[in-house]
């Protein structure tokens, strides 16, 4: 049997990538009003997305490091 810290670490990983990726999605907000079109991002969420993805992707590696260890 694989060792389930590297199956929990990349579930794990795999979840953390797709909810930041699904938060970046979602920063960025867009409105017509008197026929312009504006957009408005919020940045600190941006930044947290990217922190997402990049420990979920860590993570996600890690896992898969581990259950191919051994």
């Amino acid at each position: 049997m694989k060792n389930p810290i590297g199956i929990i670490l990349a579930i794990a990983g795999l979840a953390l990538a797709i909810y930041g990726i699904t938060l970046f999605g979602d920063s960025g907000e867009s409105a017509r009003f008197l026929g312009m079109h504006m957009s408005f991002r919020d940045g600190d969420m941006r930044m947290q997305a990217f922190l997402f993805m990049g420990v979920g992707l860590v993570a996600l590696f890690g896992g898969l490091y581990v259950m191919k260890k051994k």
